[in-house]
């Protein structure tokens, strides 16, 4: 089965959208305005599937505090190991609401 493949859009023929499944197996897609845009995204997805470097886009709209916040909730830090090794070492975590962007 293919992991990844580029379709004419359904709401506009104008448009292409380019289909694949992530890691979880879970069908993702993303739309273009040229069929080019939409082939080079599938090759993109491709490699990074098959390399095993594939990221959800969505991971990059994210805070930097609420990632941390996740990333040592899920490993059991103790208080003090997260705020001596925290992105603030030490320093109060900005409060800005403002996304890290995704990485290409």
């Amino acid at each position: 089965m293919a992991r990844a493949w580029v379709a004419r859009s359904e709401d506009d023929p104008k448009k292409w959208t380019t289909f694949w499944y992530d890691t979880n197996g879970k069908q993702q897609q993303k739309t273009f305005g040229t069929k080019t845009r939409a082939d080079d995204h599938r090759k993109r997805k491709e490699q990074e599937l098959d390399a095993g470097t594939h990221l959800d886009d969505r991971l990059g709209k994210q805070p930097v505090t609420a990632v941390w916040e996740q990333w040592t909730n899920q490993r059991k830090l103790e208080n003090s190991t997260k705020n001596s090794t925290g992105p603030s070492r030490g320093r109060p975590l900005s409060r800005s609401s403002r996304p890290v962007p995704s990485c290409p």
